[in-house]
């Protein structure tokens, strides 16, 4: 299985899972708890790459969630 496979399915678990849930899963980070997205940031190197994760609610349960590496400084 390649990397960009795994990094795409390891938090699946996360899917229809509640806005609470994930909270209690992830921590609360910089999130704005009515947004339909949230990030978590997983890996920061230096200032320059950093790779978070993007989850995607919809009716407060996760539909999704992606993993991207961020080079410089990103937006939801």
């Amino acid at each position: 299985m390649s990397l960009n496979k795994i990094m795409k399915t390891d938090y699946k678990y996360l899917v229809e899972k509640s806005k609470k849930e994930v909270i209690l899963e992830m921590g609360e980070e910089y999130n704005f708890f009515p947004s339909d997205v949230w990030t978590y940031t997983l890996n920061r190197i230096w200032i320059i790459k950093s790779k978070v994760l993007f989850v995607y609610f919809k009716d407060h349960k996760v539909v999704n969630v992606e993993i991207k590496n961020c080079y410089g400084k990103f937006s939801t």
